[in-house]
């Protein structure tokens, strides 16, 4: 019989080992690689092209093609690709970031051909209309208007506007006029130049068979070409700055703080990343203890990073009312000197690593958790060990790597509020 006075027994993760992907390359000269699971009654296909940001002469360009994508051909309207969608019971979906351009099918097994066929046809007859456009632009412009009424939304921008240089693509933040410069021939141009007949890299997973595969291949085996690449580009962090803008119209203010941090191929990427959720990175962190449960600064403050082109950014963000910006900063400043300065005990140490380390396994729990891991590893260019090596490198961080850490986040930080 369970005995509920005692707790279960547990024993810490001290590795993932990501199941190998198979992959091949099909007769369109494009990369194909599978992780399936016959268990599911549903797949994911996605296709990847090098088409982001990076490669439209206008980032409109790339966002409203990614809004448009199945929404017309010249046989079919928005509503009658969404029936013949629903009707194979697949969602499709569109996303464009600074690197690649994805097109994406999920749904059930069962309809994975037909609903397949389906999708070439949209890829290689998608048109762009002008009604549809002209709904996606106000749409946008619309957004952009009700984020404009939220600090969040205004310190994030102009934090990006003043951390990298006015001329790189990473400090363009797009405007209302952005939108309304754009038509239908940069649409098209883009489409045809970056995604039609286009390479790809393609991503398969969940309950398909070896006919279902065969299927696939035969569907996207047209000649295909690369598409015009150019090489990335370099990300340039300003100098430090210190902005603090007024608005009279609002009552909560906004905080973000911020340096340039590691990508996971720099040497210190796992040390900083103990350090962060020591200091900001989960609910039981230095900063939401300090600022939210003590002293009620606060709902919410963190700090993260993320990729920028092929740097990473580092952050510390939070809202709060106004009068408690200034103590907010001396607390976050002192958190962080306190990190420079004391070692963090064992005890907290093995609770941060333990929390990373569950965190990393809670998203390997289906097919689909684990396909992405191995793209991520494959778009980033990373040791194929990376995730076996994860949690080892997180385990093997000491109490003076934190210290190291903390001393070079504290140093050169860029601030901005908006109250």
């Amino acid at each position: 019989m369970l005995d509920r006075t005692q707790a279960p027994p547990y024993t810490t993760i001290q590795s993932i080992n990501l199941p190998p992907l198979q992959s091949e390359t099909n007769n369109s000269g494009s990369q194909v690689y599978y992780l399936l699971n016959p268990n599911l009654k549903v797949y994911k296909c996605t296709l990847v092209f090098s088409a982001g940001s990076i490669y439209s002469d206008n980032i409109v360009s790339t966002i409203l093609c990614a809004n448009l994508f199945s929404t017309a051909t010249a046989k079919l309207s928005s509503s009658e690709i969404t029936k013949k969608f629903e009707l194979y019971g697949a969602n499709v979906y569109a996303t464009q970031g600074y690197k690649y351009f994805t097109l994406e099918i999920t749904g059930l097994s069962q309809y994975f051909n037909e609903a397949l066929s389906f999708f070439e046809e949209i890829i290689s007859e998608n048109i762009f209309t002008q009604d549809q456009l002209d709904i996606a632009v106000n749409r946008n412009i619309q957004n952009i208007k009700i984020s404009k009424e939220k600090t969040e939304y205004l310190v994030a921008t102009t934090f990006q506007k003043n951390i990298f240089s006015d001329t790189d693509i990473w400090g363009k933040v797009l405007e209302e006029e952005d939108f309304k410069n754009i038509n239908l021939f940069e649409l098209s141009t883009f489409w045809l130049q970056n995604i039609n007949n286009k390479k790809f890299t393609a991503y398969l997973s969940g309950n398909l068979s070896k006919e279902n595969l065969n299927h696939f291949n035969a569907l996207f085996s047209k000649n295909t070409v690369d598409s015009t690449k150019k090489l990335t580009p370099i990300v340039n962090f300003s100098k430090p700055f210190n902005t603090k803008i007024s608005k009279t119209d609002v009552v909560q203010a906004a905080i973000k703080i911020g340096k340039q941090g590691f990508a996971p191929t720099d040497e210190p990427y796992f040390k900083f990343l103990v350090f962060n959720a020591v200091f900001g990175g989960y609910f039981g962190s230095r900063l939401m203890q300090n600022i939210r449960e003590e002293k009620g600064l606060t709902y919410g403050i963190s700090s993260s990073q993320g990729p920028v082109g092929e740097s990473y950014l580092w952050t510390i963000n939070s809202s709060l009312k106004i009068e408690n910006v200034d103590l907010a900063i001396s607390e976050i400043q002192k958190e962080l000197k306190k990190l420079c300065t004391e070692k963090v005990s064992e005890e907290e140490l093995e609770t941060v690593k333990n929390y990373i380390a569950g965190s990393i396994l809670a998203g390997t729990n289906t097919v689909f958790d684990l396909i992405d891991k191995h793209r991520f590893v494959l778009q980033q260019d990373l040791n194929p060990d990376y995730y076996l090596e994860y949690i080892p490198k997180i385990r093997a961080v000491k109490p003076d790597d934190i210290i190291a850490m903390a001393i070079y986040a504290s140093e050169n930080l860029s601030y901005t509020v908006i109250n």
